[in-house]
């Protein structure tokens, strides 16, 4: 696997967006299942495993019907991009 997208500066704001909101500009992103998190987690994702309770959902569902889902609760921000 090659590094995740979150190793390098925020190109995309729609994956900022899908991480932080359940809704952005009218559209509702909440109904794939998906944890949102804040911008210090975002940002410091690289520290995730030092945080105490973080707990994301363990699966999210895609638009074509199928499931990302992971192990580990800081897998979430490498799995499935």
């Amino acid at each position: 696997m090659g590094p995740s997208f979150l190793s390098f500066p925020p190109q995309v704001g729609a994956f900022v967006s899908w991480y932080m909101f359940d809704r952005f500009l009218g559209i509702d992103l909440s109904k794939d299942g998906h944890s949102t998190v804040t911008w210090e987690q975002l940002v410091g994702w690289q520290s995730c495993s030092s945080w105490k309770g973080f707990s994301p959902a363990l699966s999210y569902g895609t638009a074509g019907g199928g499931a990302v889902t992971f192990a580990a609760p800081c897998d979430y921000f490498d799995v499935g991009f």
